[in-house]
């Protein structure tokens, strides 16, 4: 790895932001003041799980409009106090929403069991409003708690988690609020960021796990003075946006024999 490597890496957050976070950065307000939104948010992470984008989208779409839909006709649904239920009883405590989400072409089960398990741990949470129970816990000093939560989440696991809670940090400017240690929770690692860390560290096993992966990055990071979120998101948008990189840049890539 040459010197200033991660730093350069780094600075394609502000591509990460312009480009991914645009939307979700001018609706900020709108996700806190209003519970519906914010769940929407939340699937805006949650759906993109090894499926090509469009498809994603598609299905993320299709899951707003059944939930509208199904919202419009039983308002106070996330008003409600409910305890978290057992994954196996997701489906006959929310039979309707189920049941809409089937019609509206939300077709894998995984996915509607997922948006269930969100309605269900919206109710039974004080705040009613998943972004602003997240923003409390972060606030609170009880990443590790928030974490944890969202992995006990129908479908969502810890790479998502992980988006979730960095992307969050970034939008609503929460990094003064970390404690040391929570920085591992913020970096979600997926095949675009272990591409580009392949590429820069040196003698990285492609069978290393996350975990040792996370503690290389972290401290790599500290020694060259780089944001770690910063890296992460940097990360994945070269990863993930390579060929438009590219693109973008061919007239000043210059080739040698």
């Amino acid at each position: 790895m040459s010197d200033k490597t991660l730093e350069k890496i780094a600075s394609f957050h502000k591509c990460y932001k312009s480009n991914e976070l645009k939307e979700r950065i001018n609706k900020k307000e709108l996700f806190l003041s209003d519970s519906e939104e914010a769940l929407y948010l939340i699937f805006s992470f949650a759906f993109y799980q090894g499926r090509r984008d469009e498809i994603s989208k598609d299905f993320e779409n299709k899951a707003i409009k059944a939930c509208h839909k199904y919202f419009c006709t039983h308002s106070d649904i996330l008003l409600r106090n409910r305890a978290r239920v057992k994954n196996n009883s997701l489906i006959s405590e929310y039979s309707l929403l189920y049941d809409r989400l089937w019609k509206e072409g939300v077709n894998k089960k995984a996915d509607r069991l997922m948006v269930l398990s969100l309605v269900n741990y919206i109710q039974s949470n004080e705040e009613k409003n998943i972004l602003k129970n997240i923003i409390v816990k972060i606030k609170s000093k009880k990443m590790n708690e928030i974490y944890k939560e969202l992995n006990e989440i129908y479908s969502i696991g810890q790479k998502i988690s992980s988006f979730i809670l960095r992307d969050i940090v970034y939008i609503y400017e929460l990094e003064n609020h970390l404690t040391e240690g929570d920085e591992i929770y913020l970096q979600p690692i997926d095949t675009w960021i272990k591409q580009v860390c392949f590429k820069i560290f040196d003698g990285i096993d492609k069978n290393i796990k996350n975990r040792e992966l996370l503690s290389i990055i972290l401290e790599n990071c500290r020694k060259e003075e780089v944001k770690p979120i910063h890296f992460n998101q940097g990360a994945w948008y070269i990863g993930a946006k390579a060929f438009k990189i590219v693109l973008e840049n061919i007239d000043n890539i210059e080739f040698h024999d």
